[in-house]
């Protein structure tokens, strides 16, 4: 107002409905009386900008492991902000992989203000693949005694995608006692998942007639002579006599021992009388 012309004019600068830049702008409201006499006054205007992107982030993912840190593809996140429009976006993933379980990933947005937006995505590997066990093959060897035979072998291997050292257990046991004929043995690979593979593979083990037999095929040709001895140890064997098998037995060794050095070399006798002496015990000859 003016004292003596009455309402004076006003405008300001910027103008009122002016685009105010973000940050303070000093604005000059200018009062102009009839006689042209004029008044100037300041003000300023704050544009603040506090609110953080729009943030759009992809969907949780599930996936089966591929090793012990599995590669996931996680999508698209984007994010758009009122002011600097399409803002960049990070996230936290492990950039080695993921490991077997849930893990959240954070995604993150910030405008150039310093609003930040944040979202979260989870991604869960699952294994559930079985380990795979390596090559397994039968054993057969001769019974030792009556009751069987010890019989060791070594343990299968197994390897899977995740855990580098599955467990492997075997049914029955390397080392233990296994009787006169077939006998399965289950192996068994289970990883740190719980997840199991099988295999089977089996021992024999042969009975005093048949390690007598197969003896009997080398004599003929290595020692033609004692063939007869274990032919009558084998038709001993064959019914149930087993003090006639026993005694037949020792006087095969005994003929073996003369002729050593001679008519068979000493190896060849070694070997020969190692597998009548393993017969013995196998019959349970005293």
């Amino acid at each position: 107002t003016d004292a003596t012309s009455g309402v004076a004019s006003l405008t300001s600068n910027p103008a009122s409905g002016s685009t105010f830049p973000i940050g303070t702008t000093t604005v000059t409201a200018t009062a102009t009386d009839t006689a042209g006499n004029s008044g100037t006054a300041t003000f300023t205007v704050t544009v603040r900008d506090t609110t953080p992107p729009a943030l759009t982030v992809p969907g949780p993912i599930t996936k089966e492991a591929t090793a012990s840190l599995t590669p996931v593809a996680l999508g698209a996140a984007t994010a758009t902000d009122l002011v600097d429009g399409s803002v960049a976006v990070s996230n936290n993933a492990p950039a080695a992989g993921f490991a077997v379980g849930t893990t959240i990933v954070t995604w993150t947005a910030t405008d150039s203000r310093g609003n930040t937006a944040t979202g979260t995505q989870s991604v869960t590997v699952k294994d559930t693949t079985a380990p795979a066990i390596g090559s397994v093959s039968d054993v057969t060897v001769g019974a030792t005694s009556p009751s069987g035979a010890i019989v060791s072998f070594a343990r299968p291997t197994a390897t899977d995608l995740v855990d580098p050292a599955p467990a492997v257990t075997t049914n029955p046991a390397s080392g233990s006692l296994f009787p006169v004929g077939s006998t399965t043995v289950s192996v068994t690979a289970t990883d740190a998942s719980g997840n199991q593979a099988t295999k089977s593979f089996t021992v024999t083990v042969l009975s005093a007639a048949q390690q007598t037999s197969v003896l009997l095929t080398t004599v003929s040709s290595a020692f033609p002579q004692a063939s007869g001895l274990l032919q009558n140890a084998l038709n001993s064997l064959t019914t149930g006599q087993t003090g006639a098998s026993c005694n037949q037995m020792s006087a095969f060794i005994n003929q073996v021992q003369a002729q050593s050095g001679k008519k068979l070399t000493v190896a060849q006798a070694n070997q020969l009388i190692a597998s009548a002496s393993q017969i013995r015990a196998a019959s349970g000859c005293p």
